[in-house]
């Protein structure tokens, strides 16, 4: 671990940017995920139309294969918005259970799956002030493709 040091107004201007129980290094994390996305928009953005296209074409492969991070993210949030009867699961806890499973490069698989840009996973995610749930123009399709995923295990 690095330690840095700040002035007081820096770290004050950081703490208005906290959202729940983050801490400075979660806050900087976010914030350089914005950075990050912004970057990214400059060079090349797919269009939502595309972008949809493209979840269409993953999603199906990752309800197949479960051993990759993206599915097993997703079927870790629909798990839990199933259990508590919710459609939007806080990050933190998402986080939390993902790495209770053993999911330990969650933040940057999760960031490419809340994100339009060229070379992320598939935008499945909306995240708003520290909630995330599924990105509504592929909501339906998502749900669709875990309860046919179901039957066939039933099945």
């Amino acid at each position: 671990m690095v330690t840095i040091e700040i002035s007081e107004e820096l770290y004050q201007r950081l703490g208005k940017q906290v959202q729940g129980f983050e801490t400075p290094a979660q806050v900087i994390e976010r914030l350089l995920g914005y950075v990050e996305q912004i970057a990214q928009q400059k060079t090349f953005i797919p269009d939502e139309l595309e972008e949809i296209s493209r979840v269409k074409r993953k999603v199906p492969k990752w309800f197949k294969n479960q051993h990759q991070i993206c599915s097993q993210i997703l079927i870790t949030f629909l798990a839990l918005s199933k259990a508590r009867q919710q459609t939007s699961i806080s990050v933190e806890s998402l986080k939390e259970h993902c790495l209770a499973k053993g999911i330990n490069e969650f933040q940057i698989n999760f960031r490419q799956m809340c994100r339009i840009y060229a070379k992320n996973h598939a935008k499945v995610f909306e995240e708003q002030d520290g909630m995330v749930s599924l990105w509504e123009p592929v909501r339906a399709f998502i749900l669709k493709m875990n309860t046919e995923s179901w039957r066939e295990i039933d099945g």
